[in-house]
């Protein structure tokens, strides 16, 4: 059987060479044609997948570097973890060591906080670049370069927001402190010293897929950074909701369903705290504007995230000393928001949780002091509704005169090579953001209002020895408003809902208000900040709860958690002496 086949596919191919000989000696042209269609379209395939393997089209990488095994992905595998490196970077005073424990955490041990700073922004940079690349983007309006005009929309909001506008202003006041910035320079020094070894071969595997190269570091990223969790932590507002309620409820109606007081709410500072000062006076007011505004309020408060932090004392711990917990489930991200780390140096030796991007420990503890933090929750942006001079809207009325808008024109270049652009007017409050058929202005605490850069407060308290250099570290905290737990090895335990926060005059100011009326923006003096120092109760906590009872004499606004607080203060109000594990 085996043999009649091969014989007869034998035949066949014989066969088939004569009668193409034939065809070739009857038919020269037809087949040069033939030859000729065949080189044509082999030459059209060949050019096409060199094209394709060498540019990337719409989501796709290009296929030939991607693929690549010098350059590809497949230099990303994980490889061996070493669990020491010397550190060997330009710029630093003396040798470094890092040492990677057993879940991989690096502890840096250095000579100077300038040493330790630029290895950290080394590590940050070798182990979360994309992260911190795809921060800085997002908060300035920038991610369309690299996903396509998918994006776009997201990036005219960031912008029309004033986020950048925000993150320079901030920069500009950081850069008048010579001190900080000599340490900022420092880490992103570290940073750049990472990508500028870099080869296409060694790019983080999220680069290769987006085809795009990282871009160096500057201390201004860092200001990025501390704006963009401002966005995410302060830019609460329910203003626009609030104002259509009023207009569908009545005043009466809506101060029996969405009340600014539970009274069934256990505060952030215990009720035994006694305000002993006169409040400063309100100068002017804000009428509110009627109407329906057919439209959403500006990041409206977010689900399933939040903050608990809490501490006892010596007298209700069964260690004998303070213990302090704290949990800041912020968004659910990979990589995590979080980067563990260990710094060790002559000056302190902390340990914490650090944001890649920033240098220094973000929350942690020392030999001496440890610290958490919780979002305070406040208000801290209004919108005014201008009254326009014509149909025009290039000028408004602001105290019976006419103001002309400032005009800015945004220019964005979207991966693919297209630019668009788009412009945003400002006004006296700030960007005028339009919201159905109305435009309003957002007037935003961090657009210019913050004078002190937030990450000193992160520099001193790495260092802090006690509660007395505990506040004065935050002297230099202003937004966004976070409670700041605190214990000591002297036994201190302590708690400051600390930021900048308006002075208000009522419930006016939880509407949309007048734009046609200027007013003095003013602000509660720091000193006047609520806060506690070693309370009766030996436990503090907080939740995103309401910061004061109703003895507080002055007036806010908020977005405030009603459940956890209350839970945890019924918790650790028990009569006993808790331990870790009750903590766990």
């Amino acid at each position: 059987m085996i043999s009649m086949v091969m014989q007869k596919n034998y035949q066949n191919r014989i066969s088939g060479f004569l009668s193409d000989k034939a065809y070739r000696h009857n038919h020269p042209s037809k087949l040069l044609k033939k030859y000729i269609l065949k080189i044509i379209i082999l030459t059209i395939l060949s050019t096409i997948v060199l094209y394709v393997g060498g540019h990337s089209l719409g989501k796709v990488p290009p296929i030939a570097s991607f693929f690549s095994p010098g350059e590809g992905f497949w230099q990303n595998g994980e490889g061996p973890i070493k669990a020491n490196m010397d550190i060997q970077l330009q710029g630093l005073s003396a040798a470094v060591r890092v040492q990677m424990d057993e879940r991989l955490i690096p502890h840096i041990y250095a000579q100077s906080l300038k040493d330790a700073y630029r290895t950290q922004g080394y590590l940050h940079a070798k182990y979360r670049l994309w992260q911190m690349d795809l921060t800085h983007r997002a908060t300035l309006g920038r991610l369309s370069e690299i996903f396509g005009t998918d994006l776009l929309s997201y990036d005219k909001n960031q912008r029309r927001v004033g986020l950048p506008i925000a993150a320079k202003n901030s920069f500009k006041n950081w850069s008048k402190d010579t001190m900080s910035m000599s340490l900022l320079e420092a880490y992103s020094d570290g940073v750049n010293q990472y990508i500028d070894q870099l080869k296409p071969a060694d790019y983080p595997l999220e680069f290769k897929l987006f085809d795009y190269a990282p871009e160096r570091y500057s201390p201004f990223h860092t200001a990025v950074i501390t704006t963009s969790m401002a966005q995410v932590l302060c830019s609460w507002n329910e203003d626009i909701a609030i104002s259509n309620n009023l207009h569908w409820l009545g005043k009466k109606r809506l101060d029996e369903l969405f009340p600014t007081y539970d009274p069934k709410q256990t505060p952030v500072i215990p009720s035994e705290k006694v305000y002993d000062f006169d409040p400063i006076p309100i100068k002017n007011v804000n009428g509110t504007m009627p109407g329906l505004i057919d439209d959403k309020d500006y990041q409206p408060a977010p689900k399933g995230i939040g903050s608990n932090n809490w501490v006892v004392s010596a007298a209700k711990s069964s260690t004998g000393v303070a213990m302090l917990a704290n949990d800041p489930h912020l968004n659910l991200t990979l990589p995590s928001v979080w980067f563990e780390n260990h710094i060790s140096t002559p000056q302190t030796n902390v340990y914490g949780v650090t944001f890649p991007g920033a240098p220094g420990v973000i929350i942690g503890f020392n030999n001496h002091i440890a610290w958490g933090i919780t979002n305070v929750g406040q208000d801290v942006l209004d919108w005014y509704k201008l009254k326009w001079v014509d149909d025009n809207k290039t000028q408004y009325w602001l105290d019976d005169k006419k103001i002309d808008v400032r005009v800015q024109v945004e220019k964005y270049k979207t991966k693919g090579g297209h630019i668009f652009y788009d412009t945003i007017k400002y006004s006296h409050w700030g960007p005028i953001i339009t919201k159905g058929n109305d435009d309003l202005a957002m007037h935003w605490i961090i657009h210019n209002d913050l004078h002190k850069n937030v990450i000193n407060s992160f520099f001193e308290l790495n260092s802090a020895q006690s509660y007395d250099d505990f506040k004065k570290a935050l002297r230099h905290f202003e937004a966004p408003a976070q409670n700041l737990i605190f214990a000591s090895t002297d036994g201190d335990i302590a708690l400051h809902p600390q930021g900048k926060y308006p002075l208000r005059s009522g419930d006016q100011e939880r509407f949309i208000q007048d734009g046609s009326i200027s007013k003095t923006f003013e602000f509660i003096p720091q000193e006047h900040n609520p806060y506690i120092l070693n309370p009766k109760q030996h436990y503090l906590a907080s939740a995103n709860q309401r910061t004061t009872d109703s003895t507080y004499p002055y007036y806010y606004l908020g977005g405030f958690e009603h459940y956890r607080g209350r839970m945890i203060n019924r918790f650790l109000s028990k009569d006993k002496k808790f331990t870790i594990d009750d903590f766990k």
